[in-house]
Formats: structure tokens, C-alpha cells, sequence
């Protein structure tokens, strides 16, 4: 039976994993979106802050033996006086990624329960993420998660010189 992965708080020794699961995920968003996401990920990610200057950041691993093999980060965000818009308190999930040979077995379900239980115990009621439509296996995660659609942005390339 596979190994089960220990969830745990990221410490600065995961730095390295953690960049290259972000290239991974950089990655599958560049070949399904190309005209959104860069291709040249190795500079950005090897510039991408570690830490966050957000409220309540948190970046979680899952750890199977010696390897790194997913992690989960997010944030809290506010809002208040919107002049339409409700006083707000949510917390944002950034990034999630799984390597892909330890996908479907539970390894994001296991990361977003650990951000889960974060959030509520600094009292947001609320998760919000966002995923692109490509991504169908995220959203169904997420959609048996609980989650649900609340806003879709779309998008319409136009054509050039004409």
C-alpha cells in the first residue's frame, strides 16, 4: 500500500521542492494557457518570494519519506467599505499542486484539510481559490470538497491587424 504523506508546516529546508512544484504547476498552466501564462518559469520561480507579506500566510507540505510531494499556501484577505460590496473576511488558498505521480490518492484532499482547519482556527468562515477552467480535475477536488462557483471571469482573444 502507498505510503501515507505527513502534512506539516513548510520550513525554509523546503524551499527548493517547493520552487520546483511551483514550476511544475507553472508548467501546466503555460501549455494549457499560453497566451496567459509565461513559458520561462525557471527565472520567475527562482525570484518568487518564499515568504508572503500577507496576513495569517501559511504554506503547508506533504512530505513522503524524503520527498516533498505537494504543497498548499494561502492567505487572509478583508474588505471594508466597499461602496457595494459586503465588510468581508475570507481566506484566500493560492496554490495548491500534487506531484503528478502521487495524484489521486488523496494527497490534495489531506493539504486543503490542513489550510482548512488553519483558516477556521484563526476564525474565517470562508475559503476562496481561484482555478482555470482547463483544470478540470482541480475543480472537481474542489467542487466534492464543498466548494462552489461564485464568479467566472471570461475571455475572448481578439484578432490582430484587422
Amino acid at each position: 500500500s502507498p505510503n501515507v504523506p505527513v502534512i506539516r508546516e513548510a520550513v525554509e529546508s523546503d524551499a527548493a521542492a517547493i520552487l520546483h512544484l511551483t514550476d511544475v504547476i507553472f508548467d501546466i498552466h503555460h501549455r494549457a494557457l499560453g497566451t496567459i501564462f509565461r513559458g520561462d518559469t525557471a527565472t520567475l520561480s527562482s525570484e518568487l518570494r518564499l515568504a508572503m507579506p500577507h496576513p495569517d500566510h501559511v504554506r503547508f507540505v506533504a512530505q513522503e519519506g524524503e520527498d516533498i510531494i505537494g504543497f498548499v499556501e494561502g492567505y487572509g484577505e478583508s474588505r471594508e467599505g466597499h461602496l457595494v460590496l459586503q465588510d468581508d473576511r475570507w481566506y484566500k488558498i493560492d496554490t495548491i499542486v500534487v506531484a503528478e505521480k502521487f495524484r489521486s490518492r488523496g494527497v490534495g484532499k489531506k493539504l486543503m484539510a490542513a489550510i482548512e482547519r488553519f483558516a477556521r482556527d484563526r476564525g474565517y468562515r470562508r475559503i476562496e481559490l481561484n482555478v482555470y477552467a482547463f483544470n478540470e480535475t482541480a475543480i472537481a477536488l474542489y467542487t466534492e470538497l464543498g466548494l462552489v462557483p461564485v464568479e467566472l471571469t471570461m475571455s475572448k482573444l481578439l484578432p490582430v491587424g484587422e
